[in-house]
């Protein structure tokens, strides 16, 4: 973006809409822990290192993959934001340019 505050032609305007309750951001890091705890404890129920590294290793790859994918479906134009915010929760909004 220029010093001046107008944006460039290669920049594409994007607007991030999130809307997760406290009670389902908690239920997500509920789910993590346990999927962690859950692939762990099996390798130390069962007294296996490797089943323990193992569980560590797929409990690690499952919160970076959930991490990385978290805000991209939620990508959108300023429109597409109206338009899904208007169809979603029946809310007119309205464009504005500065």
């Amino acid at each position: 973006m220029p010093l001046d505050g107008t944006p460039s032609t290669k920049e594409k305007p994007t607007v991030l809409v999130v809307h997760e309750t406290v009670a389902q951001s908690l239920a997500s890091d509920m789910i993590s822990v346990a999927l962690a705890i859950g692939l762990i404890g099996i390798g130390h129920w069962f007294g296996s290192a490797v089943m323990e590294w193992f569980g560590f290793i797929l409990a690690s790859m499952s919160l970076v993959s959930r991490a990385a994918n978290h805000g991209r479906s939620a990508r959108r134009t300023p429109q597409q934001a109206a338009d899904y915010i208007r169809d979603k929760w029946g809310v007119v909004s309205t464009l504005v340019k500065d």
